[in-house]
């Protein structure tokens, strides 16, 4: 499942119960916190039942809560970033505004993680040599 399991998610939420979309949501924006949890934790951030979680987990194809933290972790690992997010009509302003930074925090770490730093110091090298510089 690997990158599918968050276009997965979002492809569902609709059709999620209003508990899953709680659990998918969290998921959503704590990815690397997730894969660390315990049930019992999810469910009480989420503020949802742990029934509820592995209902969740069920739904998307997975035999349970640590199946779901092991496809999660190997798509983490994999190195498959995420810039969307998923939202409804009864989500808040803050709620919207959370997952646009969160989304553009995971892309910005994902960037940096992946910058060719001597790359990097040739390009600022010639910038700093060049006459001019037009944008």
């Amino acid at each position: 499942m690997s990158r599918a399991l968050f276009d997965e998610m979002r492809r569902r939420m609709e059709h999620f119960r209003r508990s899953e979309q709680k659990v998918a949501r969290f998921v959503l924006r704590n990815p690397d916190e997730v894969i660390h949890m315990r049930i019992v934790d999810l469910a009480t951030d989420a503020k949802v039942s742990e029934p509820t979680v592995v209902r969740f987990c069920r739904a998307l194809g997975c035999n349970g809560f640590q199946d779901f933290k092991l496809q999660l972790a190997q798509m983490l690992a994999s190195g498959s970033q995420f810039a969307q997010f998923s939202m409804n009509d009864s989500d808040s302003v803050a709620e919207f505004s959370h997952s646009i930074f969160d989304s553009t925090v995971g892309t910005l770490l994902s960037v940096r993680d992946r910058l060719d730093n001597e790359a990097l110091g040739r390009a600022v090298n010639a910038l700093a040599m060049a006459n001019r510089v037009e944008l």
